[in-house]
């Protein structure tokens, strides 16, 4: 994450059984190049992180959803993440999110995955963990939103 920087979001969208998780096959940045991530991007001025949570899953996947839940926020030296989550039907958001790519109205790939079956080698580094976090809290838990630090030294 340290060559990220200003504010951003990743949202993960789970089945309604929440087994399974939408992710998008990075393209870039180079160091994200070819892994899964959560869907998401920046926050653009004067933008809540909340709106722009919907207009960047929109955008990627061309499918609107609310009802997003903030339930961490990553903070390094020159960055920040807001986490969300929701959960429902996925039947459909691949086919619908190829024939927007086709569209020219995105650029990568989304696909939905097996929760179960999320691997550190072809994700993001913590995104297996960071999935699993909002499924161990679950979500309306008091203690959301988490605050995860990077970078502080000891």
């Amino acid at each position: 994450m340290a060559e990220s920087t200003g504010n951003m979001v990743v949202g993960f969208l789970l089945g309604l059984n929440h087994q399974r998780v939408v992710l998008v096959r990075k393209n870039h940045p180079a160091w994200q190049k070819g892994k899964l991530n959560g869907v998401g991007g920046h926050i653009e001025a004067g933008e809540s992180p909340e709106t722009a949570m919907v207009r960047e899953f929109q955008e990627e996947t061309g499918t609107v959803i609310t009802g997003w839940e903030h339930y961490a926020t990553m903070t390094g030296p020159n960055w920040r993440v807001y986490l969300f989550l929701a959960a429902g039907d996925l039947s459909g958001i691949e086919d619908t999110a190829a024939a927007h790519r086709m569209a020219g109205k995105a650029v990568e790939d989304i696909l939905v995955k097996q929760v179960a079956n999320l691997r550190y080698e072809n994700t993001i580094g913590n995104i297996p963990w960071l999935v699993h976090l909002a499924l161990d809290n679950g979500p309306g838990k008091p203690d959301w939103p988490i605050m995860i630090r990077y970078g502080l030294k000891q």
